[in-house]
């Protein structure tokens, strides 16, 4: 007031962080070290399991051993997973046949594909509601649901047996289209919170900059002709190291 500036219309306060349910006290020495912590698990990891975990009615309590859960669970063993695996060189992903996939399967989906379509068209405007009312945590689980639904289609689908097939049916990038289309938008929605590694799986996706916006967040609305090939990039499987 005193420096003549428009005061916030909006407050957001989260709770208390706690260590084995009780508050973090350096007499009882139940305290985080956080640059340990980002040495060890990254910078990104951490991030998102601050905003994953935290809460902002009831307080949210710190462990490295949740920390490592939601490493391995969440972001190694539902996100990098389904990238890697769908963007295997055997697979060849055509990211380049990816809109007129996306056009086509809104408006018709085989019966085995419309719960995970339905889920991926509904996500960004359910995620957007939870993050505009502070429920971070709630909106993440979200993605991380669509993704292990994605992880279940794609392991249904087999795409590894199709691709031995002579010849390869087109039934194959539909199913990769799935997957990583299920990648492409929870990298976007992901990018508040780990702007690194959800930058760098845009990356191997060959996402381009100005296709980032959660405007972009909409089924099939990425993978747009560019004046070049789409080409995606090999090495996602580094992304998250393992833990030692």
């Amino acid at each position: 007031m005193a420096a003549n500036l428009p005061l916030p219309r909006r407050i957001l306060a989260h709770a208390h962080w706690t260590m084995g349910a009780q508050k973090m006290s350096k007499s009882i020495g139940n305290v985080a070290d956080p640059f340990v912590d980002i040495e060890r698990f990254g910078v990104d990891a951490l991030r998102y399991f601050i905003v994953r975990n935290g809460g902002i009615a009831d307080d949210g309590d710190y462990s490295n051993d949740e920390v490592i859960v939601r490493y391995k669970k969440d972001l190694v063993g539902q996100l990098a997973n389904l990238a890697a695996r769908c963007l295997s060189e055997r697979l060849g992903a055509d990211l380049n046949v990816f809109a007129r996939i996306g056009r086509e399967q809104l408006d018709h989906a085989e019966p085995g594909d419309i719960a995970l379509r339905d889920m991926l068209v509904a996500l960004p405007d359910r995620v957007h509601v939870l993050f505009e009312q502070g429920e971070f945590g709630r909106g993440l689980a979200l993605v991380f649901d669509a993704l292990a639904v994605a992880n279940k289609h794609v392991t249904e689908n087999e795409p590894w047996l199709m691709v031995k097939q002579a010849p390869v049916p087109e039934r194959l990038q539909v199913v990769l289209f799935y997957s990583l289309e299920a990648v492409r938008l929870a990298s976007i929605m992901l990018l508040p919170v780990m702007p690194i590694k959800a930058a760098h799986l845009l990356d191997h996706l060959d996402i381009t900059d100005n296709e980032r916006m959660w405007a972009d967040a909409r089924f099939g609305a990425g993978w747009q002709p560019l004046d070049r090939l789409r080409q995606s990039k090999p090495g996602v499987a580094q992304l998250f190291p393992k833990l030692e």
